[in-house]
């Protein structure tokens, strides 16, 4: 009888603590193979879009990740010039992904079109790029050079990509 209630206990715990958790983290593994978010080196960024006064949108992310290190503060993780963003009118393709997986160019199908403001404040790395006009819908990335110390004070340098957003 003991035992029954115990069981009836334990089992109410965990589907309240389910019920009481925030999903609010983002996730550093795919688990999902159609995710729409591309990992670039051991960095995300998740760029989302928000629709401003005049039909226009703002590029927005919260913070830059890390596989292994996790939230990333400005202490960590520096930027070197701007963060610009590119806009193609054709959808991103399989070359296109890669880049951003390697950190390397882009297509010539993508074009810089403007760039972000970094709002690096406190342990806060986040950033918004000017709207974007809604005639020009397509895919929009943002990409920007680094400097990355690490835990054991090595730094290494190279492009962070976010995901892609499209806008139609």
């Amino acid at each position: 009888m003991v035992m029954c209630s115990m069981r009836r206990l334990l089992v109410a715990a965990m589907v309240v603590s389910l019920f009481a958790c925030d999903n609010t983290e983002v996730k550093m593994r795919h688990e999902n193979p159609l995710d729409r978010i591309f990992d670039s080196g051991n960095f995300r960024v998740v760029l989302t879009a928000e629709e401003k006064a005049n039909g226009n949108t703002a590029l927005t992310w919260s913070n830059v990740f890390h596989s292994t290190q996790g939230e990333l503060s400005t202490e960590k993780l520096k930027i070197n010039g701007s963060a610009q963003i590119f806009r193609s009118a054709a959808s991103p393709g399989a070359t296109d992904i890669n880049a951003v997986k390697n950190g390397s160019g882009l297509s010539g199908s993508f074009a810089a079109v403007g760039t972000c403001t970094i709002a690096a404040a406190g342990d806060s790395f986040a950033g918004t790029c000017d709207a974007v006009n809604p005639s020009n819908k397509g895919a929009f990335i943002v990409q920007f050079n680094y400097r990355f110390t690490d835990k054991s004070d090595l730094t290494t340098t190279g492009t962070i990509y976010s995901n892609f957003v499209v806008i139609q």
